[in-house]
């Protein structure tokens, strides 16, 4: 006896005449939505894009702010002492004038993870 189709699916005809759809086309649908959950779960469960903030450590947050500094000849030779700590940032030393510690306190603001900068930069005086 050839395997009867109904709706493009093999059947079998029970007792009484009723289509019975075997059991391997049976599971298809359920598998199908179980695996479509787990993958929008997985996905949603991933270490976040490009928005999420993540946490910086001090080490990369004073290497940063060295480095943008570095980028400056009028900064770069200046011997200014940069700690972190949990976020909150350290400036201190010397500096010829107000307008430069100003330009470093904005530059160590602007590096991600700082959320605070304690001036410790004495400005000199100028005549």
């Amino acid at each position: 006896m050839a395997p009867v189709r109904k709706y493009g699916m093999p059947v079998r005809l029970d007792k009484k005449n009723k289509y019975i759809c075997t059991l391997q086309y049976r599971l298809v649908f359920p598998v199908a939505v179980l695996s479509c959950i787990i993958t929008l779960v997985a996905g949603c469960a991933t270490s976040g894009g490009p928005n999420v903030e993540r946490p910086v450590d001090d080490i990369t947050i004073t290497k940063a702010i060295k480095s943008k500094m570095s980028a400056y000849p009028e900064l770069s030779r200046l011997n200014i002492k940069v700690e972190s700590r949990q976020g909150e940032v350290s400036l201190s030393g010397t500096v010829p004038s107000r307008e430069i510690e100003t330009r470093l306190i904005k530059l160590a603001l602007s590096v991600q993870g700082v959320k605070s900068v304690k001036d410790d930069i004495t400005a000199k005086k100028q005549p």
